[in-house]
C-alpha cells in the first residue's frame, strides 16, 4: 500500500478506481484494519499495475487475509463501541468479559490477570465489587481502601447499555450489538448483588481515555503555529467554552461582556 500511494503508481491506479490506498498508522490499530479492508477491495485493480506485480501478496496469503478479516470485523465493531461517550469502567469490563468468551487468546492482554496488571488480586477484587459480586477473604483485605466512608454517599444506579438498532445494516456492526444484548440480559440474571453501600460507586471511572485525547485533539487545534504566545489563562479559557460549547451562546457571551464591563468601570470611579 505504501508504493500503491507514490505519485507515479497512484496515478495508474486512479485509471482503474476511484479508490485510494490506505497505509497502517503505527499508532493507530484501526489504519492495519482499513488497510486491509481497502486492499480486498482493490484487489483486481492493484493487479492489474505493473510495479506492483512483485509486492502482491499469493492466493493462499489472500485467503488467509480474507479469513481473518472476519475476526478483524468484530474487532474493529468492539473498537468503536467503547469509544462510545459515556463508557463507563464497569461496562469496559463487562465487554472485555464478553469478548474473551469468543477469543480466549486475547486473556493475556485483557483479562484481569493480564501481563499489566501489577496486583492481580486487588485487580479481581475491583471486577467483583463493579459487578456486585461477593469477595474473598483475601480480597476483602486487598479491597479495604475501597471501603466508603461513614458518611453516606449517593449511589449511582446501574447505567444500562444502550441498544439502539443502526440504521444501517453493516456487518461489523453486528457483533457489537451481540455483545450489547448479552449485556442486557446478563445484568437482568444477576441475582445475588450484594450491598452497594459498602463499596465506593466505581460507575464514575471512565472505562477509556477516549475522552482526554478527545480534549488533547481540541487543544491541538487552539494552540497552532499561529497562537504559540497564547497565555495559559487564556488558553484555559477558550479550551473551556470549546468544550462546553452547548452550555453557552451568543447572546450569553454578551451578557458576559457587559457584566465585565460594567464591573471595570465601577473600579475605575472607584479609584477616581
Amino acid at each position: 500500500m505504501k508504493k500503491a500511494s507514490t505519485l507515479k503508481v497512484a496515478a495508474q491506479l486512479r485509471d482503474l478506481t476511484s479508490y485510494v490506498p490506505v497505509k497502517e498508522n503505527d499508532t493507530r490499530w484501526s489504519s492495519s484494519f482499513r488497510m486491509v479492508d481497502r486492499f480486498l477491495k482493490i484487489q483486481a485493480e492493484l493487479s492489474g499495475v505493473v510495479d506492483l506485480l512483485s509486492l502482491l501478496p499469493n492466493h493462499l496469503e489472500v485467503d488467509f487475509l480474507a479469513r481473518s478479516f472476519i475476526s478483524m470485523k468484530k474487532f474493529d465493531s468492539i473498537t468503536v463501541m467503547l469509544q462510545r461517550e459515556g463508557m463507563t469502567f464497569v461496562e469496559s469490563r463487562e465487554i472485555f468479559d464478553l469478548f474473551l468468551k469468543d477469543f480466549p487468546d486475547f486473556e493475556h492482554h485483557l483479562g484481569d490477570d493480564a501481563n499489566i496488571v501489577t496486583d492481580s488480586v486487588f485487580e479481581k477484587s475491583v471486577v467483583q465489587i463493579a459487578r456486585g459480586l461477593s469477595l474473598t477473604d483475601e480480597q476483602k483485605h486487598a479491597a479495604t481502601v475501597l471501603l466508603r466512608p461513614e458518611e453516606p454517599m449517593p449511589g449511582d444506579d446501574d447505567l444500562l447499555v444502550s441498544t439502539e438498532q443502526s440504521t444501517q445494516d453493516d456487518e461489523e456492526k453486528l457483533y457489537a450489538q451481540a455483545i450489547q444484548q448479552k449485556l442486557k440480559r446478563q445484568r437482568r440474571e444477576a441475582t445475588h448483588r450484594q450491598s452497594p453501600d459498602l463499596y465506593i460507586n466505581f460507575d464514575i471511572l471512565p472505562g477509556t481515555s477516549v475522552d482526554c485525547e478527545r480534549l488533547f485533539s481540541s487543544a491541538k487545534f487552539i494552540l497552532s503555529d499561529t497562537r504559540k504566545r497564547t497565555s495559559p489563562q487564556l488558553f484555559e479559557a477558550i479550551l473551556l467554552l470549546k468544550v462546553n460549547s452547548s452550555l453557552w451562546n451568543a447572546f450569553s457571551v454578551g451578557q458576559a461582556m457587559g457584566m465585565t464591563a460594567n464591573s471595570n468601570s465601577d473600579c475605575d470611579e472607584d479609584s477616581d
